[in-house]
Protein backbone atom coordinates (compact mmCIF):
# COMPACT_ATOMS: atom_id res chain seq x y z
CA UNK A 1 0.00 0.00 0.00
CA UNK A 2 1.01 3.53 -0.81
CA UNK A 3 1.22 5.33 1.72
CA UNK A 4 0.68 9.57 1.43
CA UNK A 5 3.56 11.85 2.07
CA UNK A 6 2.79 13.18 6.11
CA UNK A 7 1.29 16.95 4.77
CA UNK A 8 -0.44 15.49 1.95
CA UNK A 9 -2.40 13.27 4.05
CA UNK A 10 -3.19 16.14 6.79
CA UNK A 11 -4.48 18.15 3.97
CA UNK A 12 -6.91 15.69 3.00
CA UNK A 13 -8.18 14.46 5.94
CA UNK A 14 -8.66 18.80 6.72
CA UNK A 15 -11.22 18.79 3.98
CA UNK A 16 -13.83 16.58 5.76
CA UNK A 17 -14.02 19.72 8.80
CA UNK A 18 -14.25 22.66 5.88
CA UNK A 19 -18.03 23.00 5.68
CA UNK A 20 -19.05 25.99 7.90
CA UNK A 21 -21.09 26.02 10.79
CA UNK A 22 -23.74 28.07 10.42
CA UNK A 23 -25.57 27.79 13.49
CA UNK A 24 -24.50 29.86 16.89
CA UNK A 25 -25.37 27.47 18.64
CA UNK A 26 -23.10 25.00 17.28
CA UNK A 27 -20.00 27.34 18.26
CA UNK A 28 -21.33 27.54 21.53
CA UNK A 29 -20.64 23.95 21.86
CA UNK A 30 -24.11 22.29 21.23
CA UNK A 31 -23.70 20.09 18.38
CA UNK A 32 -26.27 18.19 16.37
CA UNK A 33 -26.26 14.87 15.06
CA UNK A 34 -25.90 16.58 12.00
CA UNK A 35 -22.90 18.57 12.96
CA UNK A 36 -21.07 15.59 14.70
CA UNK A 37 -21.43 13.37 11.43
CA UNK A 38 -19.06 15.57 9.73
CA UNK A 39 -16.24 14.44 12.22
CA UNK A 40 -14.50 11.34 11.65
CA UNK A 41 -14.66 8.61 14.21
CA UNK A 42 -11.59 8.83 16.58
CA UNK A 43 -10.77 5.19 15.35
CA UNK A 44 -10.43 6.18 12.08
CA UNK A 45 -8.24 9.19 12.99
CA UNK A 46 -6.22 7.09 14.96
CA UNK A 47 -6.04 4.56 11.86
CA UNK A 48 -4.92 7.35 9.75
CA UNK A 49 -2.32 8.75 12.16
CA UNK A 50 -0.89 5.67 12.63
CA UNK A 51 1.11 5.88 9.64
CA UNK A 52 2.56 9.26 11.06
CA UNK A 53 3.76 7.62 14.21
CA UNK A 54 7.35 8.54 13.35
CA UNK A 55 6.43 12.24 12.51
CA UNK A 56 6.28 13.52 15.59
CA UNK A 57 6.08 17.37 14.65
CA UNK A 58 3.07 16.62 12.31
CA UNK A 59 1.83 14.80 15.19
CA UNK A 60 2.16 17.65 17.14
CA UNK A 61 0.21 19.77 14.48
CA UNK A 62 -2.71 17.58 14.36
CA UNK A 63 -3.17 18.42 18.19
CA UNK A 64 -4.15 21.87 17.07
CA UNK A 65 -7.06 21.21 14.61
CA UNK A 66 -9.63 20.32 17.03
CA UNK A 67 -10.06 17.96 20.13
CA UNK A 68 -11.48 14.98 18.05
CA UNK A 69 -7.78 15.31 16.51
CA UNK A 70 -6.18 15.87 19.13
CA UNK A 71 -7.20 12.51 21.35
CA UNK A 72 -6.37 11.13 18.37
CA UNK A 73 -3.23 12.41 17.43
CA UNK A 74 -2.51 12.08 21.63
CA UNK A 75 -3.01 8.54 21.47
CA UNK A 76 -0.72 7.88 18.66
CA UNK A 77 1.87 10.15 20.40
CA UNK A 78 1.55 7.94 23.78
CA UNK A 79 1.24 4.48 22.07
CA UNK A 80 4.93 4.43 22.15
CA UNK A 81 6.61 7.43 24.25
CA UNK A 82 9.92 6.06 25.18
CA UNK A 83 10.38 4.77 21.70
CA UNK A 84 9.77 7.99 20.30
CA UNK A 85 11.90 10.20 22.17
CA UNK A 86 14.98 8.32 20.70
CA UNK A 87 13.80 8.06 16.59
CA UNK A 88 14.72 11.42 16.00
CA UNK A 89 17.53 12.47 17.97
CA UNK A 90 20.18 10.07 18.10
CA UNK A 91 22.67 12.34 15.94
CA UNK A 92 22.28 15.12 18.65
CA UNK A 93 22.12 13.63 21.46
CA UNK A 94 25.08 10.44 21.00
CA UNK A 95 25.88 10.34 24.80
CA UNK A 96 23.11 8.52 26.44
CA UNK A 97 23.86 10.14 30.03
CA UNK A 98 23.78 14.07 28.30
CA UNK A 99 21.29 16.05 30.19
CA UNK A 100 18.08 16.30 28.50
CA UNK A 101 14.74 18.09 28.93
CA UNK A 102 12.50 15.97 27.32
CA UNK A 103 13.12 12.36 28.62
CA UNK A 104 12.69 14.54 32.19
CA UNK A 105 9.35 16.15 31.20
CA UNK A 106 8.10 12.39 29.74
CA UNK A 107 8.94 10.87 33.37
CA UNK A 108 7.42 13.13 35.76
CA UNK A 109 4.39 13.26 33.41
CA UNK A 110 4.10 9.51 33.83
CA UNK A 111 4.99 9.76 37.59
CA UNK A 112 1.70 12.29 37.58
CA UNK A 113 -0.45 10.23 35.66
CA UNK A 114 0.85 7.22 38.27
CA UNK A 115 -1.85 8.81 40.76
CA UNK A 116 -0.15 6.89 43.92
CA UNK A 117 -1.37 7.78 47.75
CA UNK A 118 1.98 8.75 48.54
CA UNK A 119 2.96 10.72 45.14
CA UNK A 120 2.67 13.99 46.67
CA UNK A 121 6.10 14.59 47.98
CA UNK A 122 7.45 13.16 44.66
CA UNK A 123 4.80 15.60 42.64
CA UNK A 124 6.83 18.55 44.59
CA UNK A 125 10.28 17.16 43.91
CA UNK A 126 9.68 16.91 39.86
CA UNK A 127 7.22 18.92 39.16
CA UNK A 128 6.34 22.22 40.26
CA UNK A 129 2.50 21.99 39.00
CA UNK A 130 -0.15 20.13 40.74
CA UNK A 131 -2.35 20.49 37.86
CA UNK A 132 -4.78 17.00 37.13
CA UNK A 133 -3.51 15.74 33.46
CA UNK A 134 -5.89 16.77 30.43
CA UNK A 135 -5.75 12.73 29.84
CA UNK A 136 -4.93 9.73 31.47
CA UNK A 137 -1.76 9.34 29.30
CA UNK A 138 -0.66 5.75 30.78
CA UNK A 139 -3.87 4.26 29.20
CA UNK A 140 -2.44 4.96 25.49
CA UNK A 141 0.71 2.91 25.69
CA UNK A 142 1.16 -0.23 24.00
CA UNK A 143 4.92 -0.61 23.72
CA UNK A 144 7.63 -0.05 26.02
CA UNK A 145 11.09 -0.63 25.48
CA UNK A 146 13.33 -0.73 28.62
CA UNK A 147 16.46 0.37 26.80
CA UNK A 148 14.72 3.35 25.87
CA UNK A 149 13.06 4.11 29.49
CA UNK A 150 16.81 3.27 31.34
CA UNK A 151 18.34 6.23 28.88
CA UNK A 152 15.10 8.67 29.73
CA UNK A 153 16.03 7.69 33.53
CA UNK A 154 19.91 8.22 32.25
CA UNK A 155 19.44 12.14 30.79
CA UNK A 156 16.06 13.09 32.48
CA UNK A 157 17.84 12.86 36.16
CA UNK A 158 20.97 13.94 34.62
CA UNK A 159 19.23 17.76 33.51
CA UNK A 160 17.67 17.64 37.21
CA UNK A 161 20.59 17.46 38.90
CA UNK A 162 23.06 19.51 36.26
CA UNK A 163 23.05 22.57 38.70
CA UNK A 164 23.16 20.26 42.26
CA UNK A 165 25.47 18.23 44.23
CA UNK A 166 26.00 15.28 44.54
CA UNK A 167 25.40 14.76 47.65
CA UNK A 168 21.84 16.48 47.20
CA UNK A 169 20.90 14.44 44.32
CA UNK A 170 21.59 11.69 46.95
CA UNK A 171 19.42 12.70 49.18
CA UNK A 172 16.74 13.30 46.30
CA UNK A 173 16.78 9.81 45.09
CA UNK A 174 16.49 7.92 48.32
CA UNK A 175 13.04 10.44 49.59
CA UNK A 176 11.71 9.92 46.00
CA UNK A 177 12.16 6.43 45.91
CA UNK A 178 11.05 5.83 49.05
CA UNK A 179 7.83 6.44 48.39
CA UNK A 180 7.06 3.32 46.30
CA UNK A 181 9.11 1.02 48.58
CA UNK A 182 5.09 -0.42 49.41
CA UNK A 183 3.96 -0.27 46.15
CA UNK A 184 6.61 -2.44 44.62
CA UNK A 185 7.60 -6.05 45.28
CA UNK A 186 11.25 -6.22 46.12
CA UNK A 187 13.64 -8.55 45.06
CA UNK A 188 16.57 -7.15 46.88
CA UNK A 189 17.73 -6.92 50.36
CA UNK A 190 19.35 -3.23 50.11
CA UNK A 191 16.81 -0.96 50.89
CA UNK A 192 16.95 2.22 48.62
CA UNK A 193 19.27 4.87 51.51
CA UNK A 194 22.16 1.79 51.16
CA UNK A 195 22.42 1.53 47.97
CA UNK A 196 22.40 5.21 46.98
CA UNK A 197 24.91 6.06 49.79
CA UNK A 198 27.49 3.07 48.41
CA UNK A 199 27.14 4.65 44.65
CA UNK A 200 24.69 7.11 43.01
CA UNK A 201 24.46 4.86 39.89
CA UNK A 202 22.95 2.23 42.03
CA UNK A 203 20.12 4.56 42.72
CA UNK A 204 19.66 5.33 39.23
CA UNK A 205 19.04 1.71 38.69
CA UNK A 206 16.87 1.35 41.68
CA UNK A 207 15.05 4.47 40.19
CA UNK A 208 15.14 3.02 36.11
CA UNK A 209 13.84 -0.50 37.80
CA UNK A 210 11.16 1.07 40.33
CA UNK A 211 9.70 3.02 36.80
CA UNK A 212 9.76 -0.15 34.43
CA UNK A 213 7.83 -2.08 37.37
CA UNK A 214 5.11 0.76 38.05
CA UNK A 215 4.26 1.55 33.81
CA UNK A 216 4.09 -2.96 33.54
CA UNK A 217 1.17 -2.69 36.49
CA UNK A 218 -0.32 0.67 34.91
CA UNK A 219 -0.40 0.43 31.28
CA UNK A 220 -3.40 -1.52 30.73
CA UNK A 221 -3.02 -1.38 27.09
CA UNK A 222 0.40 -2.37 27.00
CA UNK A 223 0.99 -5.00 24.06
CA UNK A 224 4.75 -4.95 23.13
CA UNK A 225 7.78 -5.41 25.74
CA UNK A 226 11.35 -5.44 24.51
CA UNK A 227 13.98 -5.69 26.94
CA UNK A 228 16.92 -5.03 25.18
CA UNK A 229 19.83 -5.06 27.99
CA UNK A 230 23.32 -4.96 26.34
CA UNK A 231 23.66 -1.56 26.10
CA UNK A 232 26.68 0.50 27.45
CA UNK A 233 25.27 2.92 29.41
CA UNK A 234 27.39 4.02 32.38
CA UNK A 235 26.32 2.36 35.54
CA UNK A 236 23.65 0.18 34.10
CA UNK A 237 26.09 -2.67 33.03
CA UNK A 238 25.94 -4.92 36.18
CA UNK A 239 22.88 -3.50 38.04
CA UNK A 240 21.13 -4.90 34.59
CA UNK A 241 19.97 -8.18 36.52
CA UNK A 242 17.92 -6.42 39.01
CA UNK A 243 15.91 -4.51 36.58
CA UNK A 244 15.34 -7.60 34.99
CA UNK A 245 14.16 -8.58 38.41
CA UNK A 246 11.58 -5.62 38.69
CA UNK A 247 10.38 -6.98 35.49
CA UNK A 248 9.63 -10.21 36.75
CA UNK A 249 7.62 -9.35 39.69
CA UNK A 250 5.30 -7.05 38.05
CA UNK A 251 1.97 -8.20 37.69
CA UNK A 252 1.09 -6.26 34.32
CA UNK A 253 2.49 -8.58 31.58
CA UNK A 254 -1.14 -10.39 30.99
CA UNK A 255 -2.29 -8.25 28.02
CA UNK A 256 1.14 -8.58 26.23
CA UNK A 257 0.88 -10.09 22.68
CA UNK A 258 4.84 -9.51 21.67
CA UNK A 259 7.32 -10.38 23.46
CA UNK A 260 11.40 -9.55 22.12
CA UNK A 261 14.58 -9.88 24.01
CA UNK A 262 17.67 -8.47 23.23
CA UNK A 263 20.15 -9.35 26.33
CA UNK A 264 23.77 -11.45 26.40
CA UNK A 265 22.67 -12.43 30.12
CA UNK A 266 19.06 -13.92 29.77
CA UNK A 267 16.88 -14.23 32.61
CA UNK A 268 15.03 -17.58 33.41
CA UNK A 269 13.03 -15.50 36.15
CA UNK A 270 11.82 -13.54 33.93
CA UNK A 271 10.57 -15.73 31.52
CA UNK A 272 8.75 -17.90 33.95
CA UNK A 273 7.11 -14.99 35.07
CA UNK A 274 6.22 -14.13 31.48
CA UNK A 275 5.03 -18.14 30.92
CA UNK A 276 2.63 -17.86 34.41
CA UNK A 277 1.40 -14.29 33.20
CA UNK A 278 0.05 -14.88 29.73
CA UNK A 279 -0.96 -17.01 27.33
CA UNK A 280 -1.61 -14.98 24.68
CA UNK A 281 1.99 -14.02 22.83
CA UNK A 282 1.60 -14.33 19.36
CA UNK A 283 5.25 -12.96 18.60
CA UNK A 284 8.64 -13.89 20.29
CA UNK A 285 12.08 -12.74 19.46
CA UNK A 286 14.99 -13.76 21.00
CA UNK A 287 18.47 -12.33 20.20
CA UNK A 288 21.92 -13.47 21.92
CA UNK A 289 21.75 -16.23 23.99
CA UNK A 290 25.22 -16.96 25.29
CA UNK A 291 27.52 -20.03 24.48
CA UNK A 292 27.67 -20.69 27.76
CA UNK A 293 26.13 -19.19 31.20
CA UNK A 294 25.78 -20.65 34.67
CA UNK A 295 22.26 -21.01 33.72
CA UNK A 296 21.59 -22.01 29.89
CA UNK A 297 20.13 -24.90 30.98
CA UNK A 298 17.45 -23.27 33.21
CA UNK A 299 17.27 -20.57 30.55
CA UNK A 300 16.36 -22.76 27.96
CA UNK A 301 13.72 -24.63 29.54
CA UNK A 302 12.08 -21.74 30.38
CA UNK A 303 12.15 -20.31 26.89
CA UNK A 304 10.53 -23.89 25.65
CA UNK A 305 8.08 -23.25 28.40
CA UNK A 306 7.34 -19.84 27.25
CA UNK A 307 6.53 -20.93 23.79
CA UNK A 308 4.90 -24.29 24.65
CA UNK A 309 2.70 -22.31 26.84
CA UNK A 310 0.32 -19.87 24.21
CA UNK A 311 -2.02 -20.39 22.56
CA UNK A 312 -1.35 -18.78 19.08
CA UNK A 313 2.42 -18.03 18.07
CA UNK A 314 2.25 -16.46 15.07
CA UNK A 315 5.63 -15.49 14.37
CA UNK A 316 9.20 -16.83 15.99
CA UNK A 317 12.30 -15.15 15.68
CA UNK A 318 15.76 -16.08 17.20
CA UNK A 319 18.92 -14.10 16.18
CA UNK A 320 22.77 -13.78 16.56
CA UNK A 321 23.66 -16.95 18.96
CA UNK A 322 25.68 -19.91 17.91
CA UNK A 323 24.65 -22.04 20.51
CA UNK A 324 22.27 -25.56 20.00
CA UNK A 325 18.72 -24.23 19.67
CA UNK A 326 17.12 -27.35 18.08
CA UNK A 327 15.57 -27.65 20.95
CA UNK A 328 14.12 -24.31 21.07
CA UNK A 329 12.78 -24.43 17.35
CA UNK A 330 11.36 -27.77 17.86
CA UNK A 331 8.94 -26.83 20.73
CA UNK A 332 7.11 -24.97 17.78
CA UNK A 333 5.56 -27.86 16.97
CA UNK A 334 2.62 -27.14 19.61
CA UNK A 335 1.86 -24.31 17.05
CA UNK A 336 2.49 -25.90 13.59
CA UNK A 337 -0.93 -24.92 12.23
CA UNK A 338 -0.74 -21.33 13.76
CA UNK A 339 2.99 -20.20 12.87
CA UNK A 340 3.02 -17.92 10.00
CA UNK A 341 6.53 -16.79 9.97
CA UNK A 342 9.50 -18.59 10.67
CA UNK A 343 13.07 -16.05 10.94
CA UNK A 344 16.64 -16.75 11.59
CA UNK A 345 19.03 -13.70 12.22
CA UNK A 346 22.69 -14.24 12.48
CA UNK A 347 22.69 -17.95 13.56
CA UNK A 348 25.22 -20.31 12.87
CA UNK A 349 23.93 -23.83 12.25
CA UNK A 350 26.99 -26.13 13.10
CA UNK A 351 26.35 -28.27 15.76
CA UNK A 352 22.44 -28.09 14.95
CA UNK A 353 20.29 -31.29 14.40
CA UNK A 354 18.16 -31.65 11.46
CA UNK A 355 14.76 -29.28 11.70
CA UNK A 356 12.30 -32.06 11.50
CA UNK A 357 9.27 -29.50 12.63
CA UNK A 358 9.49 -27.30 9.33
CA UNK A 359 8.02 -30.31 7.54
CA UNK A 360 4.85 -29.88 9.68
CA UNK A 361 4.40 -25.71 9.28
CA UNK A 362 2.18 -25.79 6.66
CA UNK A 363 0.59 -21.94 7.50
CA UNK A 364 4.49 -20.23 7.13
CA UNK A 365 4.10 -16.86 4.86
CA UNK A 366 7.44 -16.11 5.48
CA UNK A 367 10.52 -18.08 6.11
CA UNK A 368 14.19 -16.20 6.18
CA UNK A 369 17.77 -16.92 7.02
CA UNK A 370 19.59 -13.90 7.17
CA UNK A 371 23.39 -13.67 7.74
CA UNK A 372 23.40 -17.39 8.81
CA UNK A 373 26.39 -19.72 8.58
CA UNK A 374 26.65 -23.79 8.25
CA UNK A 375 23.61 -24.27 6.78
CA UNK A 376 23.36 -27.75 5.01
CA UNK A 377 20.96 -29.79 2.96
CA UNK A 378 20.67 -31.82 5.65
CA UNK A 379 19.71 -29.40 8.27
CA UNK A 380 16.86 -28.20 5.69
CA UNK A 381 15.97 -31.42 4.27
CA UNK A 382 12.26 -31.26 5.50
CA UNK A 383 11.95 -27.55 4.77
CA UNK A 384 12.51 -29.00 0.98
CA UNK A 385 9.98 -31.42 1.07
CA UNK A 386 7.90 -29.60 2.69
CA UNK A 387 4.52 -27.85 1.31
CA UNK A 388 3.80 -24.39 1.80
CA UNK A 389 0.85 -23.03 0.19
CA UNK A 390 0.42 -19.83 1.54
CA UNK A 391 4.21 -19.16 1.45
CA UNK A 392 5.15 -15.41 0.09
CA UNK A 393 7.99 -14.58 1.58
CA UNK A 394 11.88 -16.52 1.56
CA UNK A 395 14.89 -14.81 1.95
CA UNK A 396 18.32 -16.44 2.18
CA UNK A 397 20.24 -12.87 2.02
CA UNK A 398 24.27 -12.96 2.89
CA UNK A 399 23.97 -16.80 3.61
CA UNK A 400 25.12 -19.44 1.36
CA UNK A 401 23.06 -22.38 0.76
CA UNK A 402 22.71 -25.48 -1.33
CA UNK A 403 21.15 -24.39 -4.93
CA UNK A 404 19.27 -27.70 -4.44
CA UNK A 405 17.55 -26.43 -1.33
CA UNK A 406 16.25 -23.05 -2.88
CA UNK A 407 15.45 -25.24 -6.46
CA UNK A 408 13.03 -27.50 -4.61
CA UNK A 409 11.14 -23.93 -2.68
CA UNK A 410 10.87 -22.49 -6.25
CA UNK A 411 9.14 -25.57 -7.53
CA UNK A 412 7.01 -26.14 -4.52
CA UNK A 413 6.10 -22.26 -3.75
CA UNK A 414 6.73 -20.53 -7.02
CA UNK A 415 3.61 -19.25 -7.88
CA UNK A 416 2.17 -17.72 -4.50
CA UNK A 417 5.82 -15.98 -3.43
CA UNK A 418 6.19 -12.52 -3.90
CA UNK A 419 9.84 -11.65 -2.59
CA UNK A 420 12.92 -13.76 -3.27
CA UNK A 421 16.30 -13.44 -2.04
CA UNK A 422 18.64 -16.42 -3.05
CA UNK A 423 21.50 -15.47 -1.12
CA UNK A 424 24.81 -16.52 -2.00
CA UNK A 425 23.58 -19.60 -3.05
CA UNK A 426 25.90 -21.50 -6.42
CA UNK A 427 24.73 -21.68 -9.57
CA UNK A 428 22.93 -18.31 -9.82
CA UNK A 429 22.20 -18.16 -12.95
CA UNK A 430 20.08 -20.98 -12.87
CA UNK A 431 18.42 -20.42 -10.02
CA UNK A 432 17.85 -17.02 -11.95
CA UNK A 433 16.04 -18.31 -14.57
CA UNK A 434 13.51 -20.70 -12.29
CA UNK A 435 12.44 -17.40 -10.99
CA UNK A 436 11.24 -15.84 -14.32
CA UNK A 437 9.19 -19.23 -14.92
CA UNK A 438 8.25 -20.15 -11.49
CA UNK A 439 7.65 -16.82 -9.66
CA UNK A 440 5.36 -14.70 -11.87
CA UNK A 441 4.11 -12.27 -8.72
CA UNK A 442 7.54 -11.76 -7.07
CA UNK A 443 8.31 -7.67 -6.84
CA UNK A 444 11.28 -7.68 -4.35
CA UNK A 445 14.38 -10.08 -5.39
CA UNK A 446 17.66 -10.20 -4.36
CA UNK A 447 20.68 -12.28 -4.69
CA UNK A 448 24.56 -12.31 -4.95
CA UNK A 449 25.61 -12.17 -8.19
CA UNK A 450 29.44 -13.27 -10.43
CA UNK A 451 30.26 -11.45 -13.44
CA UNK A 452 28.74 -14.38 -15.70
CA UNK A 453 25.43 -13.98 -14.21
CA UNK A 454 24.65 -10.34 -15.03
CA UNK A 455 23.34 -10.58 -18.30
CA UNK A 456 20.61 -12.95 -17.39
CA UNK A 457 20.03 -10.92 -14.32
CA UNK A 458 19.72 -7.82 -16.79
CA UNK A 459 17.49 -9.63 -18.71
CA UNK A 460 15.04 -10.56 -15.62
CA UNK A 461 15.03 -7.21 -14.24
CA UNK A 462 13.66 -5.76 -17.89
CA UNK A 463 11.27 -7.86 -18.28
CA UNK A 464 9.83 -7.57 -14.88
CA UNK A 465 9.96 -3.50 -14.43
CA UNK A 466 7.31 -3.73 -11.79
CA UNK A 467 9.66 -4.56 -8.83
CA UNK A 468 9.74 -2.60 -5.90
CA UNK A 469 12.70 -3.17 -4.31
CA UNK A 470 16.02 -4.91 -5.48
CA UNK A 471 18.99 -5.54 -3.53
CA UNK A 472 22.37 -7.07 -5.93
CA UNK A 473 25.45 -7.79 -3.91
CA UNK A 474 28.83 -9.55 -5.70
CA UNK A 475 31.92 -8.41 -5.38
CA UNK A 476 33.23 -8.77 -8.86
CA UNK A 477 29.84 -7.87 -10.89
CA UNK A 478 29.81 -5.03 -13.22
CA UNK A 479 26.95 -2.57 -11.28
CA UNK A 480 28.31 0.25 -13.73
CA UNK A 481 27.38 -1.70 -16.41
CA UNK A 482 24.27 -2.70 -15.07
CA UNK A 483 22.55 -0.02 -14.46
CA UNK A 484 23.72 1.85 -16.91
CA UNK A 485 21.81 -1.24 -18.86
CA UNK A 486 18.75 -0.72 -16.69
CA UNK A 487 18.28 3.23 -17.48
CA UNK A 488 16.61 2.22 -20.86
CA UNK A 489 13.65 1.16 -18.74
CA UNK A 490 11.24 2.72 -16.08
CA UNK A 491 10.63 1.63 -13.09
CA UNK A 492 7.50 2.86 -11.74
CA UNK A 493 7.32 0.89 -8.87
CA UNK A 494 11.00 0.86 -7.32
CA UNK A 495 11.01 1.75 -3.78
CA UNK A 496 14.00 0.21 -2.13
CA UNK A 497 17.35 -0.58 -3.57
CA UNK A 498 20.49 -1.83 -1.98
CA UNK A 499 23.41 -2.01 -4.14
CA UNK A 500 26.55 -3.47 -1.90
CA UNK A 501 30.04 -5.17 -2.29
CA UNK A 502 31.11 -4.78 -5.20
CA UNK A 503 34.58 -3.70 -6.97
CA UNK A 504 33.14 -1.95 -9.71
CA UNK A 505 30.26 -0.01 -8.00
CA UNK A 506 27.90 2.30 -9.76
CA UNK A 507 29.84 5.40 -10.49
CA UNK A 508 27.54 8.65 -9.68
CA UNK A 509 27.52 9.33 -13.53
CA UNK A 510 25.57 5.90 -14.30
CA UNK A 511 23.44 6.55 -10.87
CA UNK A 512 22.15 9.81 -12.53
CA UNK A 513 21.89 8.60 -15.62
CA UNK A 514 19.42 5.66 -13.95
CA UNK A 515 17.82 8.00 -11.87
CA UNK A 516 16.82 10.52 -14.54
CA UNK A 517 15.64 7.81 -17.46
CA UNK A 518 14.20 5.29 -15.22
CA UNK A 519 12.29 7.90 -12.37
CA UNK A 520 12.01 5.29 -9.83
CA UNK A 521 10.24 6.58 -6.81
CA UNK A 522 13.10 5.66 -4.48
CA UNK A 523 12.22 6.01 -0.67
CA UNK A 524 15.40 3.88 0.43
CA UNK A 525 18.98 3.56 -1.13
CA UNK A 526 21.78 1.81 0.26
CA UNK A 527 25.19 2.48 -1.50
CA UNK A 528 27.97 0.16 -0.18
CA UNK A 529 31.13 0.63 -0.78
CA UNK A 530 31.13 4.12 -2.37
CA UNK A 531 34.60 5.18 -3.93
CA UNK A 532 35.76 8.45 -2.56
CA UNK A 533 33.85 11.16 -0.08
CA UNK A 534 30.74 10.33 -1.44
CA UNK A 535 29.84 13.88 -2.39
CA UNK A 536 29.44 13.31 -5.41
CA UNK A 537 26.67 10.38 -4.83
CA UNK A 538 25.04 12.99 -2.69
CA UNK A 539 24.63 15.36 -5.12
CA UNK A 540 23.24 12.71 -7.58
CA UNK A 541 20.67 11.95 -4.70
CA UNK A 542 19.70 15.33 -3.35
CA UNK A 543 18.78 16.36 -6.81
CA UNK A 544 16.65 13.20 -8.68
CA UNK A 545 15.12 11.84 -5.25
CA UNK A 546 14.30 15.00 -3.28
CA UNK A 547 10.91 14.26 -3.04
CA UNK A 548 10.83 10.16 -2.47
CA UNK A 549 13.62 9.37 -0.59
CA UNK A 550 13.38 8.82 3.40
CA UNK A 551 16.48 6.50 4.23
CA UNK A 552 19.59 6.75 2.75
CA UNK A 553 22.91 4.93 3.61
CA UNK A 554 26.42 4.71 2.49
CA UNK A 555 29.64 3.78 3.09
CA UNK A 556 32.34 5.76 1.91
CA UNK A 557 36.19 5.42 1.80
CA UNK A 558 37.73 8.44 1.86
CA UNK A 559 36.43 11.04 5.12
CA UNK A 560 36.15 14.94 4.52
CA UNK A 561 32.84 14.93 2.91
CA UNK A 562 31.46 18.54 2.71
CA UNK A 563 29.95 19.84 5.68
CA UNK A 564 27.11 21.61 3.52
CA UNK A 565 26.35 18.49 1.70
CA UNK A 566 25.71 16.86 4.81
CA UNK A 567 23.61 19.69 6.43
CA UNK A 568 21.32 19.57 3.24
CA UNK A 569 21.04 15.88 3.51
CA UNK A 570 19.74 15.80 6.84
CA UNK A 571 17.81 18.50 6.17
CA UNK A 572 16.24 16.82 3.07
CA UNK A 573 16.54 12.94 3.84
CA UNK A 574 14.50 11.78 7.12
CA UNK A 575 17.48 9.27 7.80
CA UNK A 576 20.80 9.82 6.62
CA UNK A 577 24.13 7.81 6.97
CA UNK A 578 27.65 8.00 6.06
CA UNK A 579 29.98 5.52 7.28
CA UNK A 580 33.45 5.65 7.08
CA UNK A 581 35.30 2.38 5.57
CA UNK A 582 37.92 2.83 8.41
CA UNK A 583 39.90 -0.36 7.28
CA UNK A 584 40.77 -2.45 4.69
CA UNK A 585 39.60 -5.68 6.58
CA UNK A 586 36.35 -3.74 6.75
CA UNK A 587 36.37 -3.09 2.89
CA UNK A 588 37.82 -7.04 2.40
CA UNK A 589 34.22 -7.92 4.48
CA UNK A 590 31.56 -6.21 2.21
CA UNK A 591 33.37 -7.54 -1.32
CA UNK A 592 34.41 -11.04 -0.05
Amino acid sequence: MTVPREGKLIRSCTRINKNPVKDRSLSAGVQTEEHKSLHLPTECLFNIFSYLADERQSLYSCILVNRHWCRAAISVLWSRPFVLLYLKTKKKHKSPDTPRREPFKLLRMCLVCLGHENSSHLLMKLKKRKERPLFDYLSFIEELHVRDLCRAVLQGLAYKKKKKTVRNVKIKLDKVLSKFTEQITMRTSHSFKEEIKDDALGGLTEFAGTMCQLLLNNCHRLKTLCVQLDIDLDGFADPYRRIKAYIADSHGLSTLTEFEWRANAPSAELLQALTNATSKLTTVRVYRLPLTSWDDTRVGESLITLIRGQRKLVHFELGWTGRDCTSIVEALEHHSSTLQSLHFIGVSFRSWKPLKILSSTTQLRSIKFHACRNVTAELLDSLAHGRYPCLTSLDFCDTRVPSSLVESMLSNCGNTLESVNLGEAESCSYLIELVNVLCPKVSHFGAVIESEDTPLLLKYLLEHHHMKSLEISGPVADMDWLFLALSIQEFPNLRHLTIKGARQQISPQTLEIFLSKSGPPIEQLKLVPCFGKGDCYTEVVLRFLKGTLKDFNMVVTESGMREDLINRAEETIEKFECELMWSWSMLSRYLQ
